[in-house]
């Protein structure tokens, strides 16, 4: 044997010393270790935090990051020789195959192959008594050997997202241990019967697959918390789901469904579900027996209506997203919802502002845009923890100066409508930072807008403003100011005060002749 060479190095060393195998190691990988991290040698990288070492045992190895350092190719066997390790990152290595020598790491417990060219996982990687978590994700795997099943009593954790798997093996119904699974971004159309069998499963991720059905007894999946059904061909909602009475979180948007079943309300504890882009043109009476729902994804489908049950959920609904549907009216009992923070209701074709929308008293964003609203109802003052108010894309031509009562509002979004003035009360928004007014029919604005002491940010362009308030240039911290697009012939003298915060300034398209000497070294215009 040539004593130079890195086997000859770890036949030598008769006490199994990892600093041999390390030594191995380097000599075959040194190029790229040293382009990707850029150690200049074996001494350098042995003592790096990558190579991770148990206090008590010095010489041996208990965790190597070789993550993104474009190794290419095949893992030379020495790995193998690395007894003690625990964990072991290769991720994003450009790795395509593995020696029968990595079976004998059997300390391993967590295995990072994310990111690589493997087209097969190696039969011995299923040897691993010890491995409890393991990521393969973005890979070529176009499926998994039977020996998956070996795994069994210590497998917690299989990620498998984005690879081409078309099936899964009968076998992998015996990783009795099981608590997450991922399968994001394959090509499933089904799944195994014996998926059934994974009594510990807590997370089922598969989204972006092509599953048209579930198997009929998923419903033994007894501890799952979290299921995640988003992008695939589902025509109809499945009924064994109502029965996963442990469910937290169920995502099943961007399919197929045109209704819900009413044994939906059956599902007590769960606190997410996620039905956007959809075909539902209405909802049962049942989803009012959520008693736990806290967010409600609702967006990209055929809405005309709520069932007036929805305000059974006043106690937990925080989010309602609703953007995207045709409702042209809310049940009253919408306003039962007292624990609701977040409504969105963009994108639908609202003539007039609902009604309940101010008995929301816990409200903090509440979307509008792209209705049909013609003016806002003096009881919006009332959402006094309101932060945003996103009105665009409406008919309003007045504000109701009741909209200076929101104290809590950090942001206000009023463009494409049809306002030709705004209301003086609005320079009691001492806390608005963004104020959005393009595309209205403003010819001037009011002086209390420099009492906005916290506005960075008043976008104005496409209006008709001829002039501009002194009381521009008290504004402290403002950074965006666009004026583009409209009839100034004049800057305020004063709004050279705002030199050292503003950051950008847009007057385009005006009919100025020239700026005030108190701009001329304004480097952001």
């Amino acid at each position: 044997m040539d004593t130079d060479s890195p086997l000859a190095i770890v036949a030598s060393n008769g006490d199994g010393d990892d600093d041999d195998a390390l030594a191995s190691l380097w000599e075959i990988w040194k190029t790229p270790l040293q382009k990707s991290r850029g150690w200049t040698g074996l001494d350098q990288w042995a003592v790096s935090e990558e190579v991770g070492r148990d206090p008590s045992l010095p010489h041996r190895v208990t965790r190597l990051d070789l993550s993104d350092c474009r190794l290419k190719g095949h893992v030379p066997p020495q790995l193998g020789h690395l007894s003690s390790l625990e964990w072991l990152d290769l991720s994003n290595t450009q790795l395509t195959s593995f020696p029968p020598e990595i079976g004998r790491l059997s300390s391993l417990r967590v295995l990072h192959l994310n990111d690589n060219q493997l087209t097969i996982l190696p039969p011995e990687i299923c040897h691993l008594s010890s491995l409890q978590q393991l990521y393969l994700g973005a890979n070529q795997l176009t499926s998994l050997p039977s020996q998956i099943g070996h795994l069994s009593s210590s497998l917690t954790t299989l990620y498998l997202r984005d690879n081409a798997l078309t099936s899964l093996p009968p076998e992998i119904g015996l990783l009795s241990s099981l608590r997450e699974l991922s399968l994001v971004g394959n090509q499933l159309t089904s799944l195994p019967p014996e998926i059934v069998n994974l009594s510990s499963l807590l997370v089922l991720e598969l989204r972006c697959n092509q599953l048209t059905s579930l198997p009929p007894q998923i419903d033994r999946l007894s501890s799952l918390q979290v299921l995640n059904l988003n992008t695939n061909r589902l025509a109809t909602f499945p009924p064994e789901i109502t029965r996963l009475s442990s469910l937290l979180a169920l995502h099943i948007g961007n399919n197929q469904l045109p209704s819900l079943p009413p044994e939906i309300g059956k599902l007590s504890e769960l606190q997410v579900l996620d039905l956007n882009d959809n075909r539902l043109s209405s909802l049962p009476p049942e989803m009012g027996c959520l008693s736990s729902l806290q967010k409600l994804y609702l967006s990209g489908n055929a809405l005309t209506s709520l069932p007036p049950e929805i305000g059974n959920l006043a106690s937990s609904l925080q989010r309602l997203h609703l953007h995207y549907n045709h409702l042209t009216r809310l049940p009253l009992q919408i306003g039962h919802l007292s624990s609701l923070r977040v409504l969105n209701l963009s994108n639908n074709r609202l003539a007039t502002f609902p009604p309940e929308i101010p008995r929301l008293s816990s409200l903090v964003t509440l979307r509008l845009r792209n209705n049909q609203l013609q003016s806002l109802p003096p009881e919006i003052g009332r959402l006094s923890l309101l932060q945003a108010l996103i009105i665009g894309g409406n008919q309003l031509a007045i504000l109701p100066p009741e909209v200076g009562c929101l104290s809590s509002l950090q942001e206000l979004t009023l463009d494409d409508n049809r306002l030709s003035s705004l209301p003086s009360e609005i320079g009691h928004l001492s806390l608005l930072q963004a104020l959005t007014l393009n595309d209205n029919r403003l010819s001037s604005i009011t002086p209390e807008i420099g009492h906005l002491s916290s506005l960075r940010r008043l976008d104005l362009e496409f209006n008709q403003l001829t002039s501009l308030p002194p009381q521009m240039g008290q504004l402290p911290y403002l950074q965006h100011l666009n004026l583009s697009s409209n009839r100034l012939t004049s800057l305020p003298p004063e709004m050279g005060r705002l030199s050292s915060s503003l950051e950008w300034l847009d007057i385009d398209d005006n009919p100025l002749t020239s700026l005030p000497p108190e701009m001329a070294h304004f480097s952001s215009i």
